[in-house]
């Protein structure tokens, strides 16, 4: 198992969170004030009862804007090497994704003849030998067209 990547987001990603975090609230009070309205008006529920999705808006809001983004900051790190980019990230399942740099991700053709009959591929990226490189095509020039479309 690879080790952990040393580096970490800047500190100022934590304020993008949690304006991330507010926004996102604010969409939350829709569901919030229809839950309070059918507790209250059609359900004639309790007081107590009505104020459960207020309660419950107010725990989420404190959630993903106060104990989510410094949770997320910690778990963020990544590590920029010549062969490739490492990023860890995640809360409850952390995720790593490496990412090949543009130096190790070139990729050429070659006809691997040592293995003919044991490798079912015909083709190998790894070999240097005997390889085709094919020229990059040329950009065209835009045409115009000859008749105007009707409006």
């Amino acid at each position: 198992m690879r080790a952990e990547p040393r580096e970490r987001l800047d500190p100022r990603a934590k304020r993008l969170w949690r304006l991330e975090g507010a926004i996102t609230s604010v969409f939350l009070l829709i569901p919030t004030l229809g839950a309070f309205l059918l507790l209250d008006r059609v359900v004639d529920a309790a007081a107590l009862l009505s104020a459960l999705p207020w309660l419950v808006w107010a725990l989420l809001v404190v959630l993903i804007t106060v104990i989510s983004p410094d949770l997320r900051w910690r778990r963020w790190r990544y590590e920029i090497t010549d062969r490739e980019v490492d990023l860890q990230r995640g809360l409850l399942y952390v995720t790593r994704t490496l990412v090949p740099s543009r130096a190790s991700s070139t990729w050429t053709l070659s006809r691997d003849r040592s293995n003919a009959g044991r490798d079912s591929r015909p083709w190998s990226s790894t070999q240097r030998r005997d390889r085709t490189e094919y020229p990059r095509s040329q950009p065209r020039e835009p045409t115009r067209c000859a008749t105007a479309l009707p409006r």
